[in-house]
């Protein structure tokens, strides 16, 4: 069974895309957003909200990383397809940990690689093997 995630909806961003470079040499962009839930109680009426939940997309893809490095803060962005990755690392002592959404191929952010196709379907860019997540040197959370 392979990790793919399918997602709908939107999501604002909290900050600017961060490029990246991973201990290989190779560019990456990350995107930090949070999503929220809202609906309506049957029972009262109500209208309630969970959230904020805080996530980040780190993308490999280059044609689509290109791209999302031109995002800013608060914009709004949709994703559709990618993997969930978990990775770890020390930093001064401490471990830490992430859960990330991750895309290689097979995904899209705002529809620009599916206007790039004839189909409309999104583009697929996907290496000859699995590119393993960089190892990045940052804190969490955002």
């Amino acid at each position: 069974m392979r990790n793919k995630i399918t997602t709908s909806g939107t999501a604002s961003l909290y900050r600017d895309a961060e490029v990246r470079t991973g201990q290989n040499g190779g560019k990456f962009v990350t995107l930090t957003f949070s999503t929220s839930s809202e609906w309506t109680d049957k029972a009262s009426g109500e209208k309630k909200k969970r959230g904020p939940f805080w996530h980040r997309l780190v993308i490999f893809n280059k044609e689509l990383a290109e791209y999302a490095a031109t995002l800013k803060a608060n914009e709004t962005i949709e994703f559709h397809g990618g993997e969930v990755e978990t990775r770890k690392w020390t930093k001064d002592g401490v471990e830490n940990k992430a859960t990330e959404f991750v895309f290689r191929w097979d995904c899209d952010i705002n529809g620009y690689l599916a206007s790039k196709t004839d189909s409309g379907s999104v583009a697929s860019s996907a290496p000859a093997a699995t590119a393993k997540a960089p190892e990045c040197d940052d804190d969490m959370p955002f």
